[in-house]
């Protein structure tokens, strides 16, 4: 069984903050743990002395997987918080689209277009983001609202505010 490290950490992305440090952290506790037990088992607890030398590799090495450990722990971090702020700039664009079209002459077009967006997001892009076929959300014509390459703005959506007049 192979597990493909990416999804492991669109999955640990895709956590609450707290919940991600926890689990990092127990992954890395229970596996130091494993390594103890076995040393243990394996070499005796006295059949080996210790030197200064070596115990200063070993200092030397847990502070090195430390800060490894910590690097992730703030990568992931900073890719939650970035996440979280589109996630409240795109929810705070709708909110403004939506108390804006009650001025327009087709409101209701405008309001069912933004619960159709709504539900595209949510029930299909999150699971395909989680899943890493992010491909497939650039290939869905009916959810785009700007065009990534040309910046213009296309689809149904924007179709609906040139529709609009006040």
């Amino acid at each position: 069984m192979y597990l493909d490290p990416l999804k492991i950490v669109r999955a640990l992305d895709s956590l609450p903050f707290v919940e991600m440090v926890l689990i990092v952290t127990t992954i890395v506790v229970l596996f130091s743990l494993f390594l103890i037990v076995a040393n243990h088992l394996l070499i005796g607890k006295n059949k080996y002395t210790t030197s200064k030398e070596a115990s200063l590799a070993n200092s030397i090495n847990s502070g090195i997987v430390g800060l490894i450990l910590a690097f992730i722990v703030v990568s992931m971090y900073q890719t939650n918080q970035e996440a979280e702020n589109s996630i409240l700039k795109e929810t705070c664009a709708l909110t403004t689209i939506f108390h804006i079209s009650q001025i327009l002459d087709n409101a209701d077009q405008i309001q069912s277009a933004i619960k159709r967006y709504i539900e595209i997001v949510v029930q299909e892009e999150w699971p395909l983001m989680c899943s890493g076929d992010i491909d497939k959300i650039w290939n869905n014509s009916n959810v785009i609202i700007v065009d990534p390459h040309t910046k213009r703005a296309m689809g149904p959506f924007y179709k609906i505010f040139e529709q609009s007049h006040p």
